[in-house]
């Protein structure tokens, strides 16, 4: 699990697989109140196998953070014009390489493929504009299982539709529809197979902190399917980060809770429910934010 402060330090708490997390300092990026972090992620963006970090700052510049194991080297590897509503991370082009596909406000995307040193911008089509449809909550995951990654996006009326990656360099996407959720009802999102199948889900959590899952149905009709998979308890306040936590194959929500700094693990099963498990008090936690990855 990697978190970052406001003084732009990076820590990263390493799992041992049986209940435990060691946390020591990876690095250091620029400060919160100098650079304004937006759409920060955990990617590999050259291909060794190790996950890497991403933030865009206010200057609309892609800073790329890469891992060596045990501590991350920043340098800045892009940059964006303005007028764009979305980010995803994920590789979209099938190459190995994480890219960035960036949603402008005309409907239009872009990706910025990674070549393992820089992100270059590719047009990958286009959707109705935001004016038309509001877009919001875009995630990329693998929903087809074709090993390329796709994207899951909303419009306001709540529908999610669903844009297929392709393996080849110069791919668009194809976009059609998946499902619909209440737009109101949910306050963050998560994806992962949280039940084992091969497919990617999508996790929902409401502000009561229950938690629902929308389950690919791509070997039959290609959409998605809602389920109730848990619940964190309405009284607590969480943050939440998702990953394989267990090392079984199955994506989990790891979740702190504020004031204990207690974590608790939903690990996730084949029966499309949660099954909650304590692993341990995070000593130093003040709050921030929580990513999750294969970092050493």
């Amino acid at each position: 699990i990697a978190g970052w402060t406001n003084s732009g330090q990076w820590y990263v708490g390493i799992s041992n697989g049986s209940g435990g997390v060691s946390t020591s300092v990876w690095g250091t990026w620029a400060s919160e109140a100098a650079a304004g972090w937006t759409q920060v992620n955990i990617a590999d963006f050259n291909g060794d196998g190790k996950m890497d970090v991403v933030g865009l700052n206010t200057s609309n510049q892609w800073f790329v953070g890469i891992s060596s194991g045990s501590s991350f080297a920043f340098s800045q590897w892009g940059t964006l014009g303005s007028g764009y509503v979305a980010h995803v991370v994920g590789d979209f082009n099938g190459d190995g390489f994480a890219d960035i596909a960036n949603l402008h406000d005309t409907g239009n995307w872009w990706v910025h493929e990674s070549n393992g040193s820089t992100l270059q911008l590719d047009h990958y089509g286009k959707i109705s504009s935001q004016a038309e449809r509001n877009w919001r909550n875009a995630m990329k995951g693998d929903f087809n299982g074709d090993h390329v990654d796709d994207i899951l996006i909303q419009d306001y009326l709540g529908n999610w539709f669903l844009a297929d990656g392709r393996q080849n360099p110069d791919g668009k996407f194809t976009v059609h529809y998946a499902n619909r959720w209440d737009p109101t009802a949910f306050v963050e999102f998560f994806i992962g197979d949280f039940n084992g199948d091969g497919y990617d889900d999508m996790m929902g959590r409401t502000a009561g902190n229950v938690w629902w899952g929308n389950r690919s149905l791509a070997t039959t009709t290609g959409r998605m399917h809602a389920q109730h998979w848990g619940s964190s308890g309405a009284a607590n306040t969480i943050t939440s980060a998702v990953g394989d936590f267990n090392g079984d194959g199955f994506a989990d929500m790891a979740t702190i809770r504020s004031g204990s700094n207690f974590w608790f693990v939903m690990l996730g099963s084949a029966s499309n429910k949660f099954i909650a498990d304590g692993y341990g008090p995070w000593t130093g936690w003040s709050g921030g934010q929580l990513r999750s990855g294969q970092l050493n």
